[in-house]
Protein backbone atom coordinates (compact mmCIF):
# COMPACT_ATOMS: atom_id res chain seq x y z
CA UNK A 1 0.00 0.00 0.00
CA UNK A 2 2.74 2.44 0.35
CA UNK A 3 4.24 1.66 -2.68
CA UNK A 4 0.90 2.48 -4.25
CA UNK A 5 0.68 5.66 -2.32
CA UNK A 6 4.23 7.01 -2.98
CA UNK A 7 3.51 5.97 -6.96
CA UNK A 8 0.09 7.87 -6.97
CA UNK A 9 2.00 11.58 -4.91
CA UNK A 10 4.73 11.07 -7.89
CA UNK A 11 1.71 10.45 -10.97
CA UNK A 12 0.38 13.33 -8.80
CA UNK A 13 3.38 15.95 -8.74
CA UNK A 14 3.94 15.14 -12.54
CA UNK A 15 0.03 16.26 -13.62
CA UNK A 16 0.37 18.87 -11.80
CA UNK A 17 3.94 20.24 -12.20
CA UNK A 18 2.63 22.26 -15.16
CA UNK A 19 0.54 24.36 -12.32
CA UNK A 20 3.17 24.32 -10.46
CA UNK A 21 5.70 25.97 -12.64
CA UNK A 22 3.45 28.53 -13.70
CA UNK A 23 2.79 29.99 -10.29
CA UNK A 24 6.33 29.73 -9.59
CA UNK A 25 7.00 31.63 -12.90
CA UNK A 26 4.01 34.20 -12.09
CA UNK A 27 4.02 34.60 -8.72
CA UNK A 28 6.81 33.03 -7.01
CA UNK A 29 5.23 30.00 -5.75
CA UNK A 30 6.62 27.05 -4.60
CA UNK A 31 10.03 28.31 -5.97
CA UNK A 32 10.77 29.06 -2.07
CA UNK A 33 12.56 26.34 -0.35
CA UNK A 34 12.82 23.74 -3.23
CA UNK A 35 15.95 21.85 -2.46
CA UNK A 36 14.84 21.80 1.36
CA UNK A 37 11.56 20.40 0.11
CA UNK A 38 13.81 17.34 -2.04
CA UNK A 39 15.43 16.90 1.50
CA UNK A 40 18.49 18.99 1.07
CA UNK A 41 19.11 20.59 4.18
CA UNK A 42 22.14 21.60 5.78
CA UNK A 43 23.54 19.18 8.63
CA UNK A 44 23.17 19.96 12.29
CA UNK A 45 25.39 18.62 15.07
CA UNK A 46 26.30 19.07 18.74
CA UNK A 47 23.40 18.97 21.32
CA UNK A 48 20.42 17.03 20.68
CA UNK A 49 17.31 18.41 18.35
CA UNK A 50 13.23 18.57 18.32
CA UNK A 51 11.98 19.14 14.97
CA UNK A 52 8.34 21.01 15.52
CA UNK A 53 6.48 20.89 12.01
CA UNK A 54 3.86 23.85 11.65
CA UNK A 55 1.92 23.46 8.19
CA UNK A 56 1.48 27.30 7.80
CA UNK A 57 0.62 30.49 9.52
CA UNK A 58 -1.94 29.45 12.50
CA UNK A 59 -0.08 26.35 13.02
CA UNK A 60 3.02 28.67 13.54
CA UNK A 61 1.48 31.17 16.01
CA UNK A 62 -0.10 28.25 17.76
CA UNK A 63 3.98 27.32 18.21
CA UNK A 64 5.26 30.15 20.06
CA UNK A 65 4.24 29.51 23.89
CA UNK A 66 5.35 25.39 23.16
CA UNK A 67 8.84 27.33 21.71
CA UNK A 68 9.22 29.06 24.75
CA UNK A 69 7.81 26.38 27.83
CA UNK A 70 10.38 23.80 25.83
CA UNK A 71 13.63 25.74 25.66
CA UNK A 72 12.74 26.27 29.15
CA UNK A 73 11.93 22.90 30.60
CA UNK A 74 15.06 21.56 28.09
CA UNK A 75 17.69 24.29 27.83
CA UNK A 76 20.10 21.54 26.16
CA UNK A 77 18.01 21.02 23.40
CA UNK A 78 18.25 23.09 20.02
CA UNK A 79 14.43 23.22 18.21
CA UNK A 80 14.20 23.28 14.53
CA UNK A 81 10.67 24.40 12.66
CA UNK A 82 9.44 23.32 9.61
CA UNK A 83 6.76 24.76 7.79
CA UNK A 84 4.75 23.90 3.87
CA UNK A 85 3.55 27.14 2.77
CA UNK A 86 5.58 30.68 2.14
CA UNK A 87 3.46 32.67 4.40
CA UNK A 88 3.78 30.34 7.48
CA UNK A 89 8.17 30.11 6.61
CA UNK A 90 7.87 33.83 6.91
CA UNK A 91 5.85 34.44 10.06
CA UNK A 92 8.67 31.90 11.38
CA UNK A 93 11.60 33.82 10.83
CA UNK A 94 10.22 36.31 12.13
CA UNK A 95 9.10 35.10 15.31
CA UNK A 96 11.40 32.71 16.23
CA UNK A 97 14.65 33.96 14.43
CA UNK A 98 16.25 34.26 18.23
CA UNK A 99 14.43 31.01 19.73
CA UNK A 100 15.42 27.94 17.17
CA UNK A 101 18.68 26.48 15.42
CA UNK A 102 16.78 26.20 11.96
CA UNK A 103 13.72 27.16 9.85
CA UNK A 104 13.37 24.88 6.98
CA UNK A 105 10.53 23.88 4.57
CA UNK A 106 9.08 20.23 5.14
CA UNK A 107 10.64 17.81 2.23
CA UNK A 108 7.96 15.83 -0.08
CA UNK A 109 6.76 13.00 1.33
CA UNK A 110 8.71 9.94 -0.72
CA UNK A 111 11.08 7.89 1.15
CA UNK A 112 14.35 9.27 -0.25
CA UNK A 113 13.36 12.90 0.41
CA UNK A 114 12.51 12.20 4.61
CA UNK A 115 15.27 9.89 4.70
CA UNK A 116 17.58 13.11 3.54
CA UNK A 117 16.02 15.05 6.10
CA UNK A 118 15.90 13.11 9.05
CA UNK A 119 19.74 12.31 8.43
CA UNK A 120 20.75 15.90 8.27
CA UNK A 121 18.95 16.92 11.43
CA UNK A 122 18.69 13.47 13.70
CA UNK A 123 16.17 14.55 16.03
CA UNK A 124 15.50 13.41 19.22
CA UNK A 125 11.94 13.44 18.71
CA UNK A 126 9.13 15.18 16.25
CA UNK A 127 6.30 17.26 17.11
CA UNK A 128 3.61 17.79 14.37
CA UNK A 129 1.08 20.64 14.74
CA UNK A 130 -2.50 19.81 14.51
CA UNK A 131 -2.52 16.99 12.71
CA UNK A 132 -0.54 16.61 9.43
CA UNK A 133 -0.55 12.24 8.88
CA UNK A 134 1.74 12.33 6.00
CA UNK A 135 2.56 7.96 5.62
CA UNK A 136 5.65 8.06 4.42
CA UNK A 137 7.19 10.82 7.08
CA UNK A 138 5.51 8.44 10.10
CA UNK A 139 6.65 5.35 8.14
CA UNK A 140 10.10 6.50 7.81
CA UNK A 141 10.59 8.13 11.74
CA UNK A 142 9.01 4.98 12.73
CA UNK A 143 11.72 2.90 10.96
CA UNK A 144 14.13 4.73 12.69
CA UNK A 145 12.42 4.60 16.31
CA UNK A 146 11.88 8.80 16.20
CA UNK A 147 8.94 9.32 18.10
CA UNK A 148 6.31 11.42 16.55
CA UNK A 149 4.13 13.42 18.87
CA UNK A 150 0.92 15.09 17.58
CA UNK A 151 -0.10 18.52 19.35
CA UNK A 152 -2.64 20.76 18.89
CA UNK A 153 -4.41 17.81 17.04
CA UNK A 154 -8.26 18.26 15.22
CA UNK A 155 -9.67 16.07 13.00
CA UNK A 156 -12.67 17.23 11.39
CA UNK A 157 -15.74 15.48 10.30
CA UNK A 158 -14.66 16.30 6.82
CA UNK A 159 -11.39 14.75 7.18
CA UNK A 160 -12.56 11.69 9.30
CA UNK A 161 -14.48 10.26 6.19
CA UNK A 162 -11.83 10.65 3.80
CA UNK A 163 -9.44 9.03 6.12
CA UNK A 164 -12.06 6.25 6.97
CA UNK A 165 -12.22 5.25 3.17
CA UNK A 166 -8.82 3.79 3.89
CA UNK A 167 -9.04 2.73 7.61
CA UNK A 168 -6.78 -0.10 7.10
CA UNK A 169 -4.17 1.64 5.64
CA UNK A 170 -4.17 4.48 7.90
CA UNK A 171 -4.36 2.35 10.90
CA UNK A 172 -0.71 1.19 9.68
CA UNK A 173 0.13 4.80 9.54
CA UNK A 174 -1.18 5.84 12.95
CA UNK A 175 1.20 3.35 14.19
CA UNK A 176 4.12 5.82 13.75
CA UNK A 177 2.20 7.96 15.97
CA UNK A 178 3.87 7.82 19.80
CA UNK A 179 0.95 10.02 21.16
CA UNK A 180 -1.67 12.49 19.79
CA UNK A 181 -2.74 14.88 22.10
CA UNK A 182 -6.10 16.45 20.70
CA UNK A 183 -7.62 19.41 21.07
CA UNK A 184 -11.46 17.78 21.68
CA UNK A 185 -12.65 15.05 22.38
CA UNK A 186 -14.72 14.34 19.47
CA UNK A 187 -11.38 14.79 17.53
CA UNK A 188 -10.14 12.50 19.92
CA UNK A 189 -12.88 9.82 18.88
CA UNK A 190 -12.41 9.89 15.38
CA UNK A 191 -8.84 9.61 15.73
CA UNK A 192 -9.39 6.30 17.75
CA UNK A 193 -11.70 5.11 15.07
CA UNK A 194 -9.20 5.35 12.26
CA UNK A 195 -7.07 2.34 14.41
CA UNK A 196 -4.64 4.43 16.54
CA UNK A 197 -3.89 2.65 19.66
CA UNK A 198 -6.63 4.37 22.48
CA UNK A 199 -3.69 4.73 25.29
CA UNK A 200 -1.94 7.17 22.83
CA UNK A 201 -4.55 9.76 21.96
CA UNK A 202 -5.14 12.23 25.00
CA UNK A 203 -7.22 15.66 25.21
CA UNK A 204 -5.87 18.78 26.32
CA UNK A 205 -7.50 21.79 24.98
CA UNK A 206 -5.90 24.25 22.33
CA UNK A 207 -2.42 25.48 21.99
CA UNK A 208 -3.51 28.76 20.82
CA UNK A 209 -5.44 29.93 23.81
CA UNK A 210 -2.01 29.74 25.51
CA UNK A 211 -0.93 32.59 22.78
CA UNK A 212 -2.87 35.09 25.21
CA UNK A 213 -0.08 34.40 27.44
CA UNK A 214 2.44 35.91 25.72
CA UNK A 215 4.35 39.10 25.75
CA UNK A 216 2.59 41.45 23.28
CA UNK A 217 4.63 44.38 21.27
CA UNK A 218 3.78 47.40 23.59
CA UNK A 219 5.14 49.71 20.11
CA UNK A 220 3.28 47.94 17.75
CA UNK A 221 -0.01 48.10 19.67
CA UNK A 222 0.50 51.82 19.72
CA UNK A 223 1.63 52.29 16.31
CA UNK A 224 -0.70 50.57 15.02
CA UNK A 225 -3.36 52.93 17.46
CA UNK A 226 -2.26 55.81 16.46
CA UNK A 227 -1.71 55.49 12.38
CA UNK A 228 -5.59 54.14 12.71
CA UNK A 229 -7.05 56.24 15.58
CA UNK A 230 -8.32 53.66 17.42
CA UNK A 231 -7.46 55.04 20.77
CA UNK A 232 -10.80 57.73 19.94
CA UNK A 233 -14.20 56.75 21.55
CA UNK A 234 -15.93 55.47 18.07
CA UNK A 235 -16.82 51.80 18.28
CA UNK A 236 -14.57 49.60 16.33
CA UNK A 237 -15.84 45.95 15.26
CA UNK A 238 -13.04 43.23 15.19
CA UNK A 239 -13.53 40.14 12.67
CA UNK A 240 -10.69 37.96 13.16
CA UNK A 241 -10.00 34.78 11.39
CA UNK A 242 -13.00 34.53 9.53
CA UNK A 243 -13.77 32.07 6.72
CA UNK A 244 -16.26 32.40 3.68
CA UNK A 245 -19.32 33.50 4.03
CA UNK A 246 -18.56 35.31 7.30
CA UNK A 247 -16.84 38.01 5.57
CA UNK A 248 -20.06 39.05 4.13
CA UNK A 249 -22.40 38.27 7.53
CA UNK A 250 -19.73 40.80 8.80
CA UNK A 251 -20.03 43.01 6.48
CA UNK A 252 -24.04 43.03 6.31
CA UNK A 253 -23.87 43.60 10.04
CA UNK A 254 -21.68 46.66 10.02
CA UNK A 255 -23.92 48.28 7.63
CA UNK A 256 -27.03 48.02 10.04
CA UNK A 257 -25.15 49.11 12.96
CA UNK A 258 -23.89 52.19 11.10
CA UNK A 259 -27.05 52.83 9.23
CA UNK A 260 -28.95 52.11 12.10
CA UNK A 261 -27.82 52.08 15.61
CA UNK A 262 -23.77 52.87 15.75
CA UNK A 263 -22.79 55.18 13.12
CA UNK A 264 -19.70 56.42 14.53
CA UNK A 265 -18.62 52.48 14.30
CA UNK A 266 -15.49 51.11 12.30
CA UNK A 267 -14.56 47.40 10.84
CA UNK A 268 -11.01 46.29 12.03
CA UNK A 269 -10.59 42.79 10.34
CA UNK A 270 -7.71 40.32 9.84
CA UNK A 271 -7.18 38.99 6.41
CA UNK A 272 -4.32 36.96 4.69
CA UNK A 273 -2.23 39.09 2.28
CA UNK A 274 -3.62 36.74 -0.49
CA UNK A 275 -7.21 37.44 0.36
CA UNK A 276 -8.89 40.04 -1.49
CA UNK A 277 -12.26 39.07 -0.50
CA UNK A 278 -12.58 41.86 1.50
CA UNK A 279 -12.32 44.28 -0.44
CA UNK A 280 -14.77 42.89 -3.13
CA UNK A 281 -17.27 42.09 -0.13
CA UNK A 282 -17.19 45.89 0.82
CA UNK A 283 -17.47 46.76 -3.11
CA UNK A 284 -20.52 44.37 -3.88
CA UNK A 285 -22.07 44.64 -0.84
CA UNK A 286 -22.60 48.59 -1.13
CA UNK A 287 -20.20 49.42 1.44
CA UNK A 288 -18.61 52.94 -0.27
CA UNK A 289 -16.27 53.63 2.58
CA UNK A 290 -12.46 54.32 2.56
CA UNK A 291 -10.87 50.76 3.07
CA UNK A 292 -7.47 51.28 5.15
CA UNK A 293 -4.71 48.67 4.80
CA UNK A 294 -1.90 47.90 6.83
CA UNK A 295 0.16 46.22 4.61
CA UNK A 296 -0.54 49.93 2.08
CA UNK A 297 1.65 53.48 3.05
CA UNK A 298 0.20 55.61 5.68
CA UNK A 299 -2.59 57.19 4.42
CA UNK A 300 -4.05 60.78 5.56
CA UNK A 301 -7.70 58.97 5.51
CA UNK A 302 -6.33 56.19 7.81
CA UNK A 303 -7.78 57.49 10.66
CA UNK A 304 -11.22 57.61 9.59
CA UNK A 305 -11.22 54.46 7.18
CA UNK A 306 -14.42 52.69 7.94
CA UNK A 307 -13.52 49.31 7.24
CA UNK A 308 -9.17 48.17 7.85
CA UNK A 309 -7.65 45.48 6.92
CA UNK A 310 -4.98 44.24 8.99
CA UNK A 311 -3.59 41.93 6.04
CA UNK A 312 -0.06 41.17 7.86
CA UNK A 313 1.08 38.25 9.44
CA UNK A 314 1.92 37.95 13.31
CA UNK A 315 0.15 41.46 14.02
CA UNK A 316 -3.35 40.03 14.99
CA UNK A 317 -2.55 39.93 19.03
CA UNK A 318 -1.35 43.01 18.97
CA UNK A 319 -4.74 44.63 18.26
CA UNK A 320 -6.09 42.97 21.52
CA UNK A 321 -4.89 45.46 24.20
CA UNK A 322 -7.97 47.63 23.70
CA UNK A 323 -9.80 46.04 25.97
CA UNK A 324 -12.75 45.32 24.16
CA UNK A 325 -16.59 44.55 25.62
CA UNK A 326 -18.23 41.78 23.71
CA UNK A 327 -21.00 41.96 21.19
CA UNK A 328 -22.18 38.61 20.41
CA UNK A 329 -22.20 37.12 16.98
CA UNK A 330 -25.84 36.56 17.18
CA UNK A 331 -26.90 40.08 18.00
CA UNK A 332 -24.98 41.27 14.97
CA UNK A 333 -26.95 38.69 12.76
CA UNK A 334 -29.89 39.73 13.98
CA UNK A 335 -29.54 43.41 14.08
CA UNK A 336 -28.66 42.73 10.10
CA UNK A 337 -31.35 40.32 9.68
CA UNK A 338 -29.20 37.47 8.75
CA UNK A 339 -30.13 33.82 9.67
CA UNK A 340 -27.14 31.72 9.67
CA UNK A 341 -26.55 28.11 11.52
CA UNK A 342 -22.70 29.41 12.82
CA UNK A 343 -21.58 31.89 14.92
CA UNK A 344 -18.64 34.30 14.24
CA UNK A 345 -15.45 33.14 15.56
CA UNK A 346 -14.32 36.62 16.85
CA UNK A 347 -16.41 39.81 16.70
CA UNK A 348 -16.09 42.48 19.33
CA UNK A 349 -16.56 46.10 20.14
CA UNK A 350 -14.23 48.10 22.00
Amino acid sequence: MYFIYSLLLAVGFLILLPRFLYDAFRHGKYVAGFRERLGTVSPVTGQPLIWIHCVSVGETQAARPLVLELKKQLPNFRIAISTTTLTGQNLAREIFKNDVEKIFYFPFDWRWTVRRTLKALRPEAVLIMETELWPGFLRECERQQIPVVVLNGRLSERSFRRYRLFRGFMSRVLRGVSLAIMQTEPDAARLRLLGIAPEKVKVSGSLKFDAGTLPLNDELTAALGARFNFNSDAPLILGASTHAPEERIVIEAVKQLIAHEVPRARLLTRAAPSRAVWRSSCTHRGVEYFLGRRSASPQATDGTAKVVLLDTIGELQSVYRWQPSFLSAAASRRRAGITYSSPLPWVRVF
